[in-house]
């Protein structure tokens, strides 16, 4: 269908870095215009530890994150730490006057071997996190090796939180790498894990990528299914550039069915929200929403 062509994505902002859907068609043998940058959904909820934006980085799953931290060395856990100090008497105290015993400070616990080893495996996944993000654009090959180290690592060390975004940031790399199937799989299991945590954020960001790959899948249908959930998720929440660029998605997913009229009102939404965004002092904020007007106002016409 001629109308797939206007496929543009939203998918992460914060922890999760923009797939081109060019890399995804050339790698399935079709030929697509560029799409523009996906961002996260961290707007639309109350923001979590990491990433989101409808995400990863962080994200969600997502914090992730900053994406280009530099990698100091990180010092290992101490084993020796000070005594405590000896109470000091009051000079003002008389000297018939029972001592005054002053707080107990209480003694330094030691990490166990197995209590450092875990520290540092976390540490580890944290860095493979940021290793991912950074390499992504140019190798989401790679990308998915690192993100499937920290999987390892949280699976054995992580929590469930931990397990969701590293899920996340697999379904996206994979996406980017052109693997729709593995993406679809890596993406439906932070879903599940979303569910199960009642992680709102979590929820809307794996709905959110869904309909993209799907998308991309050519499948505008079930596209629109993982959309609109994501939007019902988002119900309520304040204006956002990611919550404007989800509308701007169903609206493309609408057109690629030729169903026009909705294509129109949800790019008009998407054009409502965005004129809501405080950008004044967001310069990034106000580059993405002016691209975004920009690229609706030149879409609308299409369905008009």
């Amino acid at each position: 269908s001629d109308q797939l062509e206007n496929l543009k994505p939203a998918l992460t902002e914060e922890d999760i870095l923009p797939v081109e859907p060019e890399e995804i068609a050339a790698a399935q043998g079709v030929t697509q215009p560029v799409a523009p940058t996906p961002n996260t959904p961290e707007e639309i909820t109350e923001p979590e530890t990491a990433n989101p934006d409808l995400q990863e980085p962080d994200d969600q799953l997502a914090s992730p994150e900053g994406q280009n931290t530099a990698f100091l060395p990180r010092p290992k856990p101490s084993q020796q730490t000070s005594a405590p100090s000896e109470p000091q008497a009051d000079p003002q105290q008389p000297a018939s006057a029972a001592p005054q015993t002053l707080p107990v400070q209480n003694e330094p616990v030691e990490l166990t071997e197995e209590e450092r080893l875990k520290q540092e495996r976390l540490a580890d996944a944290e860095d493979y996190i940021s290793v991912g993000r950074l390499i992504i654009e140019d190798h989401p090959g790679g990308a998915v090796v690192q993100y499937q180290k920290a999987l390892d690592v949280y699976k054995e060390y992580g929590t469930e939180q931990q397990l969701g975004n590293a899920y996340h940031e697999l379904g996206l790399a994979s996406l980017r790498a052109g693997e729709l199937d593995d993406a679809t799989k890596y993406t439906l299991t932070a879903l599940k894990t979303g569910q199960q945590l009642n992680d709102q954020l979590m929820i809307t960001r794996a709905l959110t990528n869904l309909g993209f790959i799907y998308m991309n899948k050519r499948d505008p249908a079930n596209a629109l299914i993982y959309y609109n959930q994501a939007l019902a998720e988002a119900e309520g929440a304040r204006p956002s550039l990611a919550l404007a660029m989800l509308q701007e998605n169903i609206a493309y997913a609408y057109g690629a069915e030729g169903k026009k009229a909705e294509a129109v009102a949800h790019l008009s939404e998407a054009l409502s929200i965005a004129a809501q965004l405080e950008t004044d002092e967001d310069p990034e904020l106000k580059e993405a929403v002016d691209a975004l007007v920009n690229r609706v106002n030149t879409n609308i016409k299409d369905y008009r």
